[in-house]
């Protein structure tokens, strides 16, 4: 399925592929979080993930052989068939990734749309809470300053000039 991810009302970049598992979608684990601009590297063909979720001192890691995920200083067993290694990502039940992370997820499948309901403020929040003080401190502006208008002294066709003088 190709589902909208959104956050805040906004949708998170363009529509990304899970699968349906069961009343659960399988979310692709790096895609998520690259959207949510947590630091966490995902290598599908070794099964594994390693970063840090919403700070650098909350770090994350899973080891899909294993069957375990440790998010912060927590470590969670999982079954390991609730993730599907993809060619490209591990897909990851939202279910499970409310576990690990603190995000709940509202999924509607009949508008193809999941959406992120965060327990915590995240970085991309963070981000752009920033980007909103800084504008306030800049005047509000949304558009570029705009300077007046200046009138150049040169008209659109003019005769031709030619230097010529000579020196020797």
């Amino acid at each position: 399925l190709l589902v909208d991810l959104r956050l805040d009302r906004e949708p998170l970049g363009e529509p990304v592929t899970t699968f349906a598992s069961g009343d659960d979608v399988q979310l692709p684990l790096g895609v998520l979080a690259d959207r949510l601009e947590f630091g966490i590297r995902v290598t599908p063909s070794e099964g594994t993930a390693k970063g840090t979720s919403l700070t650098p001192d909350r770090p994350f890691e899973l080891d899909l052989k294993g069957g375990r995920a440790r998010s912060g200083r927590e470590w969670f067993p999982f079954d390991p068939g609730r993730v599907f290694v993809g060619p490209d990502d591990l897909y990851v039940e939202s279910s499970l990734l409310a576990e690990w992370f603190p995000l709940n997820f509202e999924i509607n499948l009949n508008r193809l749309q999941v959406t992120v309901v965060p327990r915590e403020i995240l970085p991309l929040q963070a981000r752009r809470k920033r980007e909103k003080a800084g504008l306030r401190l800049a005047g509000g502006r949304k558009e570029p300053l705009r300077l007046p208008r200046q009138e150049l002294p040169f008209a659109l066709f003019e005769a031709p000039a030619i230097n010529q003088t000579l020196s020797l």
